[in-house]
């Protein structure tokens, strides 16, 4: 899966409530420049959604940074 902020393969990935999937660090980047929709359809962000594949952890930082962004 290829991020469409980046371009690059996303390993650890972010789902918007649109469906649409970036990188961690990109849309909280998207974010942080004061985008509040998505860069794919322009859907208002209102929560973002955790990724877990098999094994995945979550840390202390992800949680508050989805807490301080949604």
């Amino acid at each position: 899966m290829e991020c469409p902020i980046c371009f690059e393969n996303i390993y650890f990935p972010k789902k918007l409530e649109c469906g649409h999937t970036f990188h961690t660090h990109c849309i909280y980047k998207w974010c942080d420049s004061l985008n509040r929709s998505c860069p794919c359809c322009r859907d208002d962000i209102k929560e973002i959604s955790l990724l877990l594949s098999k094994g995945s952890n979550i840390t202390k930082n992800d949680i508050e940074i989805l807490c301080n962004k949604t």
